[in-house]
């Protein structure tokens, strides 16, 4: 569902208590649109990154450091 509405451009939330768990299953789902060659969906999750920090700081920080990695390579 976040996935969708961040897509969407709508604004995200998730309790705190819940963010580890959904990090996880956001990082499993943009795992699935790489793996799917889904760019331009990815593309536009990296786009908004700040956006998704403010609900899933950990997923956030996951993409951003596989990206900071590619970037290297």
């Amino acid at each position: 569902m976040l996935l969708c509405r961040l897509v969407m451009g709508e604004s995200i939330s998730c309790p705190p208590a819940a963010e580890s768990a959904v990090s996880n299953a956001f990082i499993q789902w943009y795992r699935r649109l790489i793996t799917s060659d889904s760019q331009t969906t990815v593309t536009h999750v990296n786009k908004c990154l700040v956006t998704l920090a403010g609900a899933l700081p950990s997923a956030s920080r996951v993409i951003q450091a596989a990206m900071s990695e590619a970037a290297v390579s």
